[in-house]
């Protein structure tokens, strides 16, 4: 993820975990800094994935709920499920489907502010 989508995703989530969170980090978090916005651009991008055969979500989470030390909201993050089946070339597809999809939807959200 770093390697492909460093400068837009940041890796939220344990490494060792088969569920991945990924948040907007570096420019794409400078350019949409408000949690409504952030949210918006993560929806369209799993709408983009969806639209070129990749299935994730955005983590769901209650209004106001914050982490586990209680002292902030937590970040929009886009969700994957990897399984132990999914080779490095179906990771890496995966990762650049993403890339495209948050392409495509920071530059629709750009044109809107």
């Amino acid at each position: 993820v770093a390697s492909t989508c460093g400068s837009m995703l940041g890796l939220v989530s344990d490494p060792a975990s088969p569920i991945i969170h990924l948040n907007l980090a570096g420019e794409a978090a400078a350019t949409f800094p408000d949690r409504a916005t952030q949210i918006a651009v993560l929806e369209a991008t799993v709408q983009g994935c969806k639209q070129m055969d990749l299935l994730i979500t955005t983590a769901k989470t209650l209004k106001g709920e914050k982490t586990k030390d209680g002292k902030e909201p937590l970040v929009p993050t886009l969700r994957l499920a990897v399984r132990a089946s999914m080779d490095e070339k179906m990771l890496r597809t995966a990762v650049e489907t993403i890339k495209k999809a948050l392409t495509i939807a920071m530059k629709y959200y750009k044109e809107k502010q």
